[in-house]
């Protein structure tokens, strides 16, 4: 085989990568966005979450307690951001921690 022959199981292969590698990105952004939206909900209006997952009322510390996994799902979708640098998603889960160790 001569250098510049084609080989097109090798260049289907090299196609099929770069689409999966796509593929996972979009689906990377897609959790990203749900975790943060779902975030937002329950640090916005926790009751409508809680009544919609388990069909019950909230009540004094369940909406404490929501409005801190809300807070939690918003730093995980930050975290889950492909173009997020380390250092920010280390920063936030310090951050996490340290709000978490506080209450």
């Amino acid at each position: 085989m001569r250098t510049h022959d084609v080989d097109p199981r090798r260049l289907v292969h090299q196609m099929d990568a770069r689409l999966e590698s796509r593929m996972k990105a979009k689906l990377l952004v897609l959790a990203a966005v749900g975790e943060a939206a779902i975030g937002l909900v329950l640090v916005v209006y926790p009751p409508i979450v809680v009544e919609l997952l388990f069909g019950a009322e909230t009540a004094g510390a369940g909406i404490v307690m929501s409005r801190i996994a809300g807070i939690s799902l918003i730093a995980l979708g930050i975290a889950c951001w492909p173009a997020v640098a380390a250092h920010v998603v280390l920063t936030m889960l310090l951050t996490r921690a340290w709000l978490n160790e506080r209450t």
